[in-house]
């Protein structure tokens, strides 16, 4: 009531969330074996309608990391208030401690680091509809309702249902068959996403001359929100920064952002140094790089884009047009 627009805040939501979740949630899962492990499933099966609709995205093996990272928080809130309450009476102890609390925050790294490699380490699924995020959470009531009644007919069923809920909340309603075409707000540049009727993505330029990381704050983002994890073409018209240093900033973070199937660039005879160390660029990270030239055409069932220039002598040609 003091500060309501937490209401509007993914971190209030994901810290209230959790600590609702071992109240209401994880006692339905008292005659579990390993108690641990279903702490972190009931804190995942509350926070992922609001990690969806914050992030987009849900970290697959997010449930074994919180089996170390959870119980590890503890220790290191502790012996960091320890650290820091005795550093002006003994120096030499607090440093110790604060020692032990940089062993802790490097096992949460490593710990991510290794998980992000794993396969299916992300899975995006855009933004939910507040539809989908109200159907999700009455039918999670519906489930501990049925573990409460601890009987092993109810338990079938509460997987069932609980796993509709899931794909009722991933999945990307009335999108099929549906051409898109969104022109991205990049300030002082060009960022075009179009969505083919069947499913292909397509970036056509993506850059900014006055906003900072405009690929991971801005493009990225929306990409995801849209349950776009991966651009089928990312097609580059000319050179300039403003048209193509957020490209490079997707390039940059593919391991943990969004990835890149091919690059489509203009002929090589228009090519300035930009242009040609993006290439490379992007075969060193395994992205397929080719030309289009006038009267090209990339296609899927419904939808063809068609290349108009720039040809191998186009007259008058110049830089940013």
């Amino acid at each position: 009531l003091w500060r309501p627009l937490y209401l509007f805040d993914g971190g209030f939501w994901l810290s209230f969330g959790a600590v609702l979740a071992i109240l209401l949630v994880l006692p339905a899962f008292q005659d579990f074996a390993f108690q641990g492990i279903w702490a972190s499933v009931s804190i995942n099966l509350v926070l992922l309608p609001i990690l969806l609709y914050y992030f987009f995205e849900f970290p697959l093996y997010s449930f074994l990391l919180n089996l170390f990272v959870i119980p590890l928080m503890s220790v290191l809130l502790f012996l960091g208030m320890a650290g820091s309450g005795i550093y002006v009476v003994c120096m030499p102890i607090a440093k110790i401690l604060m020692k032990i609390c940089g062993v802790i925050l490097w096992i949460y790294k490593k710990g991510c680091n290794i998980a992000i490699r794993l396969p299916a380490s992300r899975i995006v699924t855009g933004r939910p509809q507040l539809w989908q995020i109200a159907v999700y959470y009455v039918v999670l009531c519906m489930v501990l309702l049925l573990l409460w009644k601890k009987s092993n007919r109810c338990k079938v069923l509460a997987a069932a249902l609980l796993g509709m809920a899931v794909f009722v909340l991933g999945f990307r309603w009335g999108e099929d068959g549906k051409l898109m075409t969104t022109i991205l707000d990049v300030g002082q540049g060009d960022g075009i996403f179009i969505k083919g009727p069947d499913g292909g993505t397509y970036l056509i330029d993506g850059g900014s001359s006055d906003v900072k990381k405009i690929g991971q704050y801005r493009i990225e983002p929306f990409l995801k929100s849209q349950g776009v994890s991966n651009l089928d073409y990312v097609i580059v018209t000319h050179g300039d920064s403003d048209h193509m240093n957020g490209i490079e900033e997707l390039i940059d973070r593919k391991k943990i952002g969004v990835t890149i199937d091919t690059l489509v660039l203009p002929v090589q005879e228009v090519w300035g140094e930009e242009l040609v160390a993006l290439a490379e660029r992007a075969k060193k990270e395994g992205i397929r790089v080719v030309v289009i030239a006038p009267g090209q055409e990339i296609m899927e069932e419904e939808l063809t884009l068609t290349c108009l220039q720039p040809g191998e002598a186009e007259e008058g040609l110049e830089t940013g047009n």
